[in-house]
């Protein structure tokens, strides 16, 4: 898919939705330097060389929105560019692609390095939303857990960055940084409403020409297995405890296998009438709440649960005699319920612009294009007798528990 841009051209929409994906595979420095070249991106460039500047031109493109972060597909960290501008009646998108150009190809650079000021503000509040990050106790927990099963490496890294790796980069190798991005990765725009598909496209090879038509030659790395699963601890000043449990399938997104663990994870703890929440909350009172997500590019399945201390090994056992049930049983009730919220999700999808460019998005990193009707029929075709044998490719891999500070303890 090295297409120019991948363009889904509509007027059911009163903006358009501009979407330029920087695809990288970094390690755990590279990963900080790709947060903090995020946020330099969304407050300057030699251009527009302030944060006022650039809200000017926004408001001047009749108060469009503009912000770069980073999310993570897999082992790809993706730096994000998006834009949504008003667009009612068909446009060639020509200013507001100039402004992402002069962003992309002009930051606020002197002799190599990037502008100390804007440097040292835009490291310091990376720091800061890292720091605050601890206190955000649920998302603290998942991340945490996610970096134990990969080790810090691929899909285990942090988009936010880590405080010794970012206090570790200097204006200098940063800009160093952005030049091996500028000549090495693969960048992709992914652009949503009433656009002249034709001047667009022009435009983009006029003017991206070095940028685009790149791909990755890298292979993902194979799914490793635990043959025990590690057990992680922490104390915290906190009142309720946070359990997560971490499985691994070694199924992804590419595979039709994803359709029916995703209907697996659905009937797991994945809406209020789950599994978990029958066996766990209403029939054993063990937990506050649990609940089931699963990453879709990875394959993985995390169950979350907020315990006493004392029901940590109870609740343990509960979730995985939970997922051991369902390799033998699922009844027809509780397939027909998963298959209509997952067909609900996916049709939500059709009137959020920028889900159907995250959507695009997602066949571009897998290299397989999946509509989503096409998820749709998948999900409407599986049976019970494939979601119950896809529940044997289920491996504990990592247990992560961040429990109540006891009196006398250290955090």
């Amino acid at each position: 898919m090295n297409n120019t841009a991948e363009i889904l051209k509509s007027d059911k929409f009163k903006t358009a939705i501009i979407s330029l994906a920087i695809r990288t595979r970094p390690d755990y420095i590279d990963a900080s330097k790709n947060a903090l070249l995020s946020k330099i991106f969304s407050v300057s460039s030699s251009v527009y060389k302030t944060k006022y500047d650039i809200v000017k031109k926004l408001d001047e493109m009749n108060g469009s929105v503009f912000d770069v972060y980073v999310i993570k597909k897999g082992d790809e960290h993706i730096i994000l560019f998006f834009m949504e501008v008003l667009c009612t009646e068909e446009s060639d998108l020509k200013e507001p692609l100039e402004f992402i150009k002069d962003i992309v190809y002009k930051p606020f650079v002197c002799d190599n390095k990037f502008d100390l000021d804007t440097f040292k503000r835009e490291k310091n509040r990376l720091l800061n939303e890292i720091k605050a990050k601890r206190d955000r106790l649920g998302e603290y927990v998942i991340d945490k857990s996610v970096e134990n099963m990969y080790d810090k490496k691929g899909f285990g890294i942090d988009t936010i960055g880590d405080i010794e790796a970012v206090n570790s980069i200097t204006p200098s190798n940063l800009f160093e940084y952005y030049e091996s991005i500028m000549k090495n990765s693969p960048f992709t725009f992914i652009i949503c409403g009433n656009v002249n598909e034709d001047s667009v496209k022009n435009y983009l090879r006029e003017n991206f020409t070095d940028v685009l038509y790149r791909g990755f030659n890298i292979e993902d790395s194979k799914e490793k297995f635990r043959y025990k699963p590690k057990e992680c601890f922490e104390n915290a000043n906190i009142k309720q405890g946070k359990l997560c449990i971490g499985f691994k399938t070694g199924i992804t997104l590419l595979e039709n296998d994803i359709i029916p663990l995703m209907l697996f994870n659905e009937i797991l703890g994945g809406n209020p009438n789950s599994r978990l929440f029958l066996n766990v909350r209403e029939k054993e009172g063990l937990c506050y709440y649990v609940n089931s997500y699963i990453y879709k590019f990875k394959g993985v399945i995390l169950v979350q649960a907020g315990i006493d201390k004392s029901s940590y090994d109870k609740t343990l056992d509960i979730i995985k005699s939970t997922v051991e049930e369902m390799k033998e049983n699922i009844s027809d009730d509780e397939l027909e319920y998963a298959k209509k919220s997952l067909i609900q999700s996916f049709n939500d999808m059709y009137d959020i612009s920028s889900s159907l460019c995250d959507n695009i998005l997602n066949n571009i990193v897998v290299d397989r294009k999946r509509s989503i009707k096409d998820y749709i029929d998948l999900i409407e075709k599986c049976d019970k007798k494939s979601v119950m044998k896809i529940s044997e490719k289920l491996k504990l891999d990592t247990i992560y528990f961040l429990s109540a500070k006891e009196e006398g303890e250290n955090a």
